[in-house]
């Protein structure tokens, strides 16, 4: 892997690109993006001046793009590239190249989200996916029928541990800690 390295700039005339795919604020109250074009973005407290943390020579991160950040709950963050999930701890400037879809036995990685207790779930076309970096090992693995519309878009990992997962085209579905499906709402019953 490139070295990655932050790059500083003043963004205030360009702003981000339209292409942002999630966002989160830090402890500090700063706001942290993913986006389509400038990788993975920082803007401070006072919203000022962006930070773009990059490859070296200007290359996306990973060469794909971010499309998912969540808090790591220790006041660092980890980002999802389409092919790998990096870490960016708290006091550090460079991310940190955790575990690659590829080992995950995915394709292509889409959104994460961090339970309580400190798991992730990381979702893919296919379904969602299990990973304990305490660990550094993959775990369950939910796979949704592959209509080819209803891909998991979007997760939430709640205080007991379940785990909300919206899908493209419309629907959700709800599931235990120990992975069974708890509740499935058809695309017709979102509102």
């Amino acid at each position: 892997h490139a070295p990655v390295v932050m790059a500083h700039g003043d963004r205030r005339d360009d702003g981000l690109s339209s292409g942002v795919f999630a966002q989160v604020i830090d402890r500090e109250g700063g706001l942290w993006f993913a986006s389509y074009s400038q990788g993975l973005s920082y803007l401070p407290p006072g919203y000022e001046r962006f930070t773009v943390i990059d490859e070296a020579e200007g290359m996306a991160i990973e060469r794909t793009d971010p499309v998912a950040v969540a808090s790591d709950g220790d006041g660092g963050f980890w980002v999802l590239g389409s092919s790998m999930l990096y870490a960016l701890r708290a006091g550090e400037a460079s991310l940190r190249p955790v575990v690659s879809a590829e080992s995950l036995g995915e394709e292509w990685l889409q959104t994460v989200a961090r339970c309580p207790d400190g798991r992730l779930w990381l979702a893919s076309f296919h379904g969602v996916v299990e990973y304990d970096p305490s660990l550094g090992r993959r775990g369950r693995s939910l796979r949704f029928p592959d209509d080819g519309v209803r891909t998991p878009q979007t997760l939430l990992c709640t205080d007991d541990g379940r785990l909300w997962v919206s899908l493209y085209g419309g629907g959700l579905r709800i599931h235990a800690t120990d992975g069974r499906l708890l509740h499935e709402l058809a695309p017709e019953a979102v509102l």
